[in-house]
């Protein structure tokens, strides 16, 4: 798969924090195929206002960076994030839902190369 997670974890209700088991140190620490380009994207439940959901995932993106950043020392310029509120929900309700909670991080490289080579 060109564009597959390689990992994802639920963030807890109004939060932007991430526990440290949130990223799997072998799946980081495998060795890095430079250049390295990831994609990191973060998501809300419907709790809550739009704006405030939107808000609140573009700090958890952000939060997802600095953690990849600092733990794995991954340059910021290396690092593409986004926050998408609650507009892609997986499980449609207006509850409290940790699932719709997420953030994603995704290798982007080959998605890059190939697109070049068109």
């Amino acid at each position: 798969e060109v564009c597959r997670n390689l990992f994802a974890f639920m963030h807890p209700f109004s939060t932007t924090s991430i526990r440290s088991a949130a990223f799997p140190k072998e799946t980081i620490s495998k060795p890095l195929v430079l250049p390295l380009l990831l994609s990191g994207a973060a998501f809300a439940d419907a709790v809550g206002s739009d704006s405030f959901n939107l808000a609140l995932s573009d700090r958890r993106a952000e939060s997802v960076a600095l953690a990849l950043t600092e733990a794995f020392r991954i340059p910021p310029e290396n690092l593409i994030v986004q926050g998408y509120g609650e507009a892609f929900l997986k499980v449609r309700t207006q509850d409290a839902e940790a699932i719709n909670r997420r953030a994603t991080v995704r290798r982007i490289t080959p998605l890059l190369r190939q697109v070049a080579a068109n």
